[in-house]
């Protein structure tokens, strides 16, 4: 997809490399899908174990993240909730 909206949504207990929820990369052709929109979501105790964003890693420029929460999410690096 070339944009993602997220809504409602709780991630909770995530681990991973970068962007312990969430990860916007980019793709086969190194392009990035911009405007992503994360709106009034919940993000609880998710890790990123070796870069950055706990909760959500984003590599775009457009992002959106909306009346969203986010609880004791940390990084190895950077963002210990976001890093755009």
């Amino acid at each position: 997809a070339d944009k993602t909206y997220i809504l409602d949504s709780k991630f909770e207990d995530n681990v991973a490399m970068s962007g312990g929820a969430i990860l916007f990369a980019c793709n086969l052709e190194g392009n990035t899908a911009d405007d992503n929109t994360i709106e009034n979501s919940t993000f609880i105790n998710n890790q990123a174990v070796r870069y950055g964003g706990g909760a959500i890693s984003s590599a775009s420029s457009g992002d959106k993240v909306i009346n969203s929460t986010f609880i004791s999410n940390v990084a190895k690096n950077y963002g210990g909730a976001l890093s755009m």
